[in-house]
């Protein structure tokens, strides 16, 4: 048997990673909507708790670098998102992007505390009214973190779950 010749795309620069919580069931379909086709976009997994408390939060820290070196070895991408709002509010977005950044090439990383930050600052929005899922003492650090960055939370209300893969499955 003979070898055949082939030739290699070069890598795609314009990549998007995405690292996901184990539990997550939709956000990879809501950034399909979201992201035009024609750029790639690829999903790592973080491990996530049955439940959703600080410590289990607090623990995906550890497993953030190994989740980004699950991305194409030899890629750079141009950004890769930790999707995962009450995580951020725990481990804070500069952890976030050290240990993602300590696992895989990437131009960028961002995460949806700092997004919520720089959208209400673009719009000039100093109160919002949040609506979590999570049981309060997890969404309690969203609301801290908010009010130090100037942003009151004055209306809140919670459906109360702390059963992690039941937050995906809420419809209404």
């Amino acid at each position: 048997m003979s070898a055949l010749p082939y030739t290699r795309t070069a890598p795609d620069a314009s990549a998007l990673g995405l690292i996901v919580l184990q539990s997550d069931e939709t956000i990879e379909m809501d950034f399909r909507r979201l992201v035009p086709a024609s750029l790639n976009l690829l999903t790592s997994r973080v491990p996530s708790g049955l439940e959703v408390s600080e410590a289990s939060l607090s623990a995906m820290e550890g497993h953030l670098k190994f989740a980004a070196t699950l991305f194409p070895r030899g890629m750079t991408f141009a950004a890769v998102g930790y999707g995962c709002t009450s995580g951020t509010s725990v481990i804070g977005p500069a952890r976030i992007a050290d240990q993602v950044m300590a696992g895989v090439d990437t131009k960028a990383v961002t995460e949806p505390v700092s997004a919520l930050i720089a959208a209400c600052r673009g719009l000039s929005i100093e109160r919002l009214g949040i609506l979590s899922p999570y049981v309060a003492s997890v969404s309690i650090h969203l609301r801290r973190v908010l009010a130090s960055n100037g942003i009151e939370t004055p209306v809140f209300a919670s459906f109360d779950e702390a059963e992690e893969a039941a937050v995906a499955r809420i419809d209404r």
